[in-house]
């Protein structure tokens, strides 16, 4: 019948509607942190002599395996991995006629509005109050979003645990009134650890470049250099989180969704009217 819409074409609507509607529930935004309780971490790469002291108490604290000459391996570029969740890299750039080589610590970056908390469907990954991105296993079905959507690439998958590791900046160290593991073993002092509108305050008024107070969003791990970090090869996230650009994607893409629930079957209801009345 002329102008009547397809009974199977009707569901299919209603159905991918329906899937817009519940993938809108499950884009959420992350818990930020609480002012006045939230801690940062400062590195500071001016300070930082390469040594991965930082490497070996975090895999001390963690119960992760190393090896034996691990500590000696400086000039050598290292990555994480599922067993190791921070790492000290080395970069060699030019300042003025003068080359230097500069070190820096690499890990989570803890932000402020994690992307990969927003994303998590299970709820396996928390952003804690005071600063922590914490990881819960029994949580995990393994979809690998956080991974995917991370804007630093910092989740790892451990193939025979079957979860996702990374930093978890030493939480159980801090439930205890301790700093993180890495920051306690650091023999120059080119680690700090302090509430974050202490650290942000720290790193602005070094009248040094600074990273993290703004990037994503913001994050809780805050670098401070006197070399531009566009010359050490850091990500360029932008100021904005991702998680509140995806949000905001998202619902605009699935507001339609949600709209055709109401729209679709009051079209249907129509043509099918105006089909019995011929």
């Amino acid at each position: 019948m002329a102008g009547k819409l397809p009974r199977r074409g009707f569901i299919k609507l209603v159905s991918l509607a329906s899937l817009g509607f519940l993938a809108s529930a499950l884009v959420r935004p992350a818990h930020a942190v609480k002012a006045g309780k939230a801690y940062s971490m400062l590195i500071d790469l001016d300070k930082c002599i390469g040594c991965n002291r930082c490497t070996l108490a975090c895999k001390e604290w963690n119960n992760l395996p190393r090896d034996r000459l691990e500590l000696y391996r400086v000039y050598v570029e290292k990555k994480l991995t599922p067993t190791t969740w921070t790492v000290v890299k080395a970069r060699e750039v030019k300042v003025g006629e003068e080359a230097m080589r500069v070190f820096f610590k690499w890990q989570c970056m803890h932000c402020v509005e994690p992307t990969c908390v927003s994303v998590c469907p299970t709820k396996a990954l928390t952003k804690r109050e005071d600063g922590p991105v914490v990881y819960d296993a029994s949580r995990c079905i393994g979809c690998e979003y956080c991974m995917t959507s991370c804007p630093f690439n910092i989740p790892r998958f451990d193939s025979e645990k079957k979860e996702i590791v990374k930093c978890h900046l030493c939480f159980n160290r801090i439930d205890r009134g301790l700093k993180p593991a890495c920051v306690s073993s650091c023999p120059t002092g080119a680690l700090d650890f302090n509430l974050r509108e202490v650290i942000v305050e720290k790193a602005q008024s070094s009248g040094r470049h600074t990273y993290g107070i703004l990037e994503a969003g913001g994050t809780s791990v805050i670098y401070v250099s006197s070399v531009p970090f566009r010359k050490l090869g850091f990500p360029k996230p932008g100021y904005e989180p991702p998680s509140r650009f995806n949000l905001n994607l998202l619902t605009q893409v699935l507001g339609v969704g949600v709209a055709s629930l109401i729209i679709v079957p009051a079209v249907y209801f129509a043509f099918k009217r105006k089909g019995s009345q011929r």
